[in-house]
């Protein structure tokens, strides 16, 4: 795959880039940082921190975009459903806090342990 994109990135007036859910120390991580250096665009947990050739060019959060008191009401919404369910484990963190969204751990909907 990083060779047909190499290919591609050679052809004149194309730019190619990635988006992916981690954020961009992640993403180097999963490509090999050289690899990432052939990306024109790069945008970091699901498209919400854009890069144009590793400088940054935008940022938002779904707090930002919901704003303080509707974040509130879906995050309360969620918790409310979640103490309705059956879980099996109830030590371990069920909500994550980050930069994409609140993301409830589906592990406890699945039965799998990420």
């Amino acid at each position: 795959m990083i060779n047909m994109l190499k290919k591609v990135k050679s052809l004149d007036n194309i730019d190619i880039g990635i988006v992916g859910g981690s954020n961009l120390k992640k993403q180097y991580e999963q490509l090999g940082e050289p690899d990432t250096k052939m990306f024109d665009w790069v945008f970091s947990e699901n498209g919400l921190v854009g890069y144009k050739q590793d400088q940054k060019i935008s940022e938002t959060s779904i707090k930002d975009y919901l704003g303080e008191d509707s974040l509130k009401l879906v995050i309360n919404k969620v918790l409310s459903y979640f103490s309705t369910l059956d879980i099996p484990d109830t030590k371990s963190q069920i909500f994550e806090i980050n930069q994409i969204i609140d993301n409830s751990n589906r592990s406890y909907l699945t039965g799998s342990k990420c």
